[in-house]
């Protein structure tokens, strides 16, 4: 199974009409790069966030939970750190 089923399809679609090209259409590219960018920009703010969770020290008073907190904060950074 293709990890583009929607380029692909439109590629498949596009080839009916020019057999010897691979083109998308205009507005199935519009989408998909609309999309990529709100979801870069989504892991963006999460990654910023994970970063000062990972790196706080301002919860004294649960020290326990606050190295499980980063643990799981670095954990997550270092999955989907670009």
């Amino acid at each position: 199974m293709s990890d583009t089923p929607r380029t692909d399809e439109a590629v498949d679609y596009a080839s009916n009409f020019h057999p010897d090209c691979e083109v998308v259409n205009v507005e199935v590219a519009i989408d998909l790069e609309r999309e990529l960018a709100e979801v870069t920009k989504q892991r963006d703010i999460l990654i910023e966030g994970l970063e000062k969770l990972a790196s706080c020290d301002w919860v004294i008073t649960l020290p326990d939970r606050m190295d499980a907190v980063r643990e799981i904060a670095n954990e997550t950074l270092n999955k989907i750190k670009p």
